[in-house]
């Protein structure tokens, strides 16, 4: 099939929106239940802090917890701690300040076993200097990319959706990144890789 050479543009990344964003209020006194979700791979939950001057963080000691997770201590309403989820994982969390504070986040990957996976899916070089390759057995709609943090540097739609395509990864700095393909029935894959 035709492959088709994709230009990464950081600057279009920043207008793009995750697949579904999980808000949660950070504060004294919330529940458990109230901060505790169940979200897919590729979503993001978005923490904002509930009260004036109170400091709080993001933070885990859970072993399962992704690389990069949590944030600084804040104590400004209103302040933004958010993080994309790029693989299927489950683990605790907390405010390390107020360790009452706890939470849950469960991530759950596709739930198709015969369709679109990674055993359908060929992509090289894992270690990339400037173009990854992508051979799926489905139609692939769309790419993201996100760094090790979590934090999406990417979204590409492909004109004509495509199975087999090329994504020129020269502007990206060196490290550890993973690129969640969706196909044209919304099923995700996502498959990890490094920059030169």
């Amino acid at each position: 099939m035709k492959k088709i050479t994709l230009f990464i543009m950081l600057g279009l990344a920043w207008c793009i929106q995750a697949q579904q964003t999980h808000d949660i209020t950070w504060m004294m006194g919330i529940s458990n239940q109230d901060t505790s979700v169940t979200i897919n791979v590729g979503d993001t939950v978005r923490w904002t802090w509930g009260e004036a001057g109170m400091p709080h963080n993001i933070t885990s000691v859970d072993p399962n917890a992704p690389a990069g997770f949590g944030s600084a201590t804040m104590s400004a309403q209103g302040s933004t701690y958010e993080f994309t989820f790029t693989e299927p994982v489950t683990f605790t969390y907390r405010c390390s300040v107020h360790p009452t504070m706890t939470g849950t986040i469960t991530v759950e990957g596709s739930s198709n076993v015969d369709g679109f996976t990674t055993k359908s899916i060929k992509f090289y070089p894992t270690l990339v200097d400037d173009v990854l390759t992508i051979e799926a057995k489905e139609t692939v709609k769309e790419y993201q990319i996100f760094d090790i943090q979590g934090k999406r540097v990417l979204k590409q739609t492909l004109a004509g959706n495509s199975s087999d395509f090329n994504i020129n990864v020269t502007s990206l700095t060196k490290g550890v990144y993973f690129v969640q393909l969706t196909s044209t029935e919304g099923e995700n894959v996502t498959l990890k890789f490094s920059k030169k």
